[in-house]
């Protein structure tokens, strides 16, 4: 209790002591009220503590625990004290830290899976060192939850590409003279077929059991991490020429060489490497991460499963964005047109069958090989327009060339994406239907890979033409 609380309780026992009628007391009424108040409130202060959901203490000067509230316990038990006990020696070196430079100090703790953050306060008028606790853990999960999602992707929990920047950034720093890192870009060239047939769980879980692979091949000191939607990146220190770079990717490419199972559903990966090398290439880390992504998109675009970046990388690029660009006008101007490789059967002396074959005559550059903007479209998902297109195409000059007295048979090589797609039959029901054609008069042609991609889906496909 204060002076002026004393001194009010004093007043008004004097007051009574001595007689003083209603009259006097209720002229002093604004003194009571202020005692009723001062009393509240001293009252409030001393049961604070008590009612306070995190930890409060207060220690003598020497660290000698005066006084804790019920919130105390968990860190009492860890210390092993109780009330008249002093800290245990690493926290009477906070207490004296406090009481010399008068500071408040705070320390984040964890006791029995609660995370604190303790306040030592001195008290110089009352020769203490209050501690005020404050439970973070819901806090600290909150902040961990940020930190996963800004730093590693969702699925696989690698690291994502912000932070293997870091990593790239900190192995260059340790390097030792004359060694070389090399980075490798595994890319999964059928996550968007998978994404075109089955559902995101299915696409993610093969994902994550990918990842799970290459954590037991790669080396211990290596950083793996998830980069993009569709690839994986690898920072590799240990390997000190290119052949031991080639060696460790054909044994990433030679181990994915059989079905992975993904919830009953058989997959074949179809995978391809990009190899950038730190200094060759660049000494810079972020053209490092841009180099190992030309290498990737140019192993795609020439069909090889390992490719190292080249110096002149860049205008492939260049040019291939510009030919997806003018592939989109040559869709809409009709620069697309198919040319048919025939087969003759010598004992009718007739056209059998034919081959059909996409080409396209550009407006200014003449015709531009098929090698060049296939590929491309492939990649952009334009061959899914252009393969609709092909089928229509080919089914009307199949009518003309009946029509004309030349029946034969015409192929059409669909891709892995086409096929894929749900729409494919209906697509090529409604053309086969809208030129008056047998369903034997067209032949679909797919690859092996194409085929073992999901089995039930190919041969329920496949009967559906039928």
């Amino acid at each position: 209790m204060d002076a002026q609380t004393i001194i009010l309780v004093i007043l008004l026992l004097s007051m009574l002591a001595n007689g003083v009628g209603i009259g006097l007391l209720l002229l002093k009424r604004n003194q009571v009220a202020m005692l009723s108040k001062i009393v509240a409130e001293q009252k409030m202060k001393v049961a604070f503590p008590d009612l306070n959901p995190n930890p409060v203490m207060r220690f003598d000067l020497k660290g000698k625990l005066k006084y804790a509230n019920a919130a105390s316990f968990p860190l009492l038990e860890e210390w092993k004290i109780e009330v008249g006990q002093s800290l245990p020696p690493q926290w009477l070196e906070v207490i004296r830290k406090v009481v010399v430079k008068q500071e408040k100090e705070a320390i984040e703790t964890l006791v029995q899976e609660v995370a604190y953050i303790l306040t030592f306060a001195p008290i110089p008028q009352n020769k203490e060192v209050n501690l005020y606790g404050l439970d973070v853990t819901e806090k600290n999960k909150a902040m961990k939850q940020v930190v996963e999602k800004t730093l590693y992707d969702p699925t696989t929990k690698l690291p994502n590409r912000t932070l293997l920047m870091d990593y790239l950034k900190l192995d260059i720093e340790r390097i030792k003279p004359n060694h070389k890192i090399f980075v490798f870009l595994l890319y999964v060239m059928d996550y968007s077929e998978l994404a075109s047939v089955h559902d995101q769980k299915i696409v993610e879980s093969y994902m994550e059991v990918l990842s799970e692979a290459l954590k037991g091949l790669i080396e211990k000191e290596a950083t793996l991490g998830r980069f993009g939607e569709r690839g994986f990146l690898i920072i590799e220190s240990s390997l000190f020429s290119h052949g031991q770079a080639v060696s460790f990717a054909q044994k990433l490419i030679d181990f994915f060489d059989t079905p992975l199972d993904v919830y009953g559903i058989k997959i074949m990966p179809r995978l391809c490497l990009g190899i950038s090398v730190y200094p060759d290439d660049s000494d810079n880390p972020d053209m490092i991460f841009r180099n190992v992504k030309l290498a990737q998109s140019r192993a795609i675009a020439s069909r090889k499963q390992v490719l190292f970046y080249q110096s002149g990388m860049d205008e492939q690029v260049q040019l291939k964005r510009k030919i997806l660009v003018d592939l989109h006008q040559a869709l809409k101007n009709q620069e697309l047109m198919i040319y048919y490789h025939p087969q003759i059967s010598l004992a009718q002396n007739r056209y059998s069958s034919a081959e059909s074959l996409l080409r396209w005559r550009h407006p200014t550059k003449g015709f531009i090989s098929p090698f060049f903007f296939v590929s491309a479209a492939e990649e952009s998902g334009l061959i899914i327009p252009i393969g609709k297109w092909i089928i229509d195409t080919v089914c009307k000059d199949i009518r003309r060339f009946k029509d004309e007295g030349h029946p034969l048979k015409a192929a059409i090589n669909l891709s892995t994406l086409q096929f894929m797609q749900e729409d494919l039959v209906e697509t090529i029901l409604v053309s086969v239907e809208k030129y008056g054609l047998k369903a034997n008069e067209i032949e679909l042609e797919i690859t092996e890979g194409v085929a073992i991609q999901n089995l039930d889906k190919t041969l329920e496909k496949m009967n559906l033409l039928r």
